[in-house]
């Protein structure tokens, strides 16, 4: 078991992989899943087409950490808690988000950040805290 574990840590090394830590802060309800996508350009952010996706199962409100292995690069990560399981960001009639949500390193304001505002580099952000709205 351990001699599996070690192989796939050094080609994870040799491949160039990253490890991103990612903690995620602010779960109201102890129910549904977070919904992570890690996104490598600002075409695609925000859109279907992410780099990576994570689901993550949530049973308390304790904070979520979750761990990435990323290759070199600028990432942006958005995520949601689907408090419904239904897979999709819940809004209300104006396009208010009604579910828990945020983004690495920018907040939305009037909307969701760029790309850019959102965005860092791997390597050099080991770990990152996203605190839910």
């Amino acid at each position: 078991m351990w001699v599996a574990v070690l192989i796939s840590f050094f080609q994870v090394v040799d491949q160039g992989q990253h490890l991103l830590e990612l903690k995620v802060t602010g779960l109201e309800e102890p129910r549904g899943q977070l919904l992570i996508a890690v996104y490598d350009n600002d075409v695609d952010f925000l859109g279907d087409d992410s780099f990576l996706l994570k689901k993550v199962n949530i049973e308390s409100t304790k904070d979520q950490e979750i761990t990435f292995y990323l290759p070199s690069g600028k990432f942006a990560i958005s995520v949601f808690h689907d408090i419904n399981g239904d897979e999709e960001l819940n809004t209300n009639f104006v396009g208010i988000p009604k579910e828990p949500y945020g983004f690495s390193k920018a907040r939305g304001t009037f909307g969701p950040p760029s790309f850019e505002k959102a965005s860092f580099v791997m390597p050099g952000s080991p770990s990152l805290v996203i605190a839910l709205e």
